[in-house]
């Protein structure tokens, strides 16, 4: 739960578009060419957004000593992170479903 707790607190911060990326890529599991079809972004873009979310998110869990949970959370990422955001055909929908 900590460790659930700290990656949707991590990815709030994160800007929009790098959000609306990072979740596409690992929580549904999109290809980089399908994410920048569905955000008008360059594949290029994509792929650095996705980078610095992830280069981010490892400062963020060493940080606070949880980067050896981070293997649970690739392996949950889809349960974690659709609970708070929906796939309404085809596009991302940001408002958080609240549990």
């Amino acid at each position: 739960k900590e460790l659930q707790s700290e990656i949707e607190t991590f990815i709030e911060t994160l800007p929009t578009q790098v959000k609306k990326v990072f979740i596409l890529s690992r929580s549904y599991g999109l290809k980089i060419k399908e994410i920048s079809v569905q955000l008008d972004l360059s594949p290029k873009t994509v792929e650095k957004y996705l980078t610095r979310a992830l280069l981010e998110l490892r400062t963020h869990l060493k940080n606070k000593d949880l980067m050896s949970l981070l293997f649970l959370f690739i392996s949950a990422r889809n349960n974690i992170l659709k609970k708070k955001y929906v796939l309404e055909e085809g596009f991302l929908n940001f408002t958080c479903i609240t549990n």
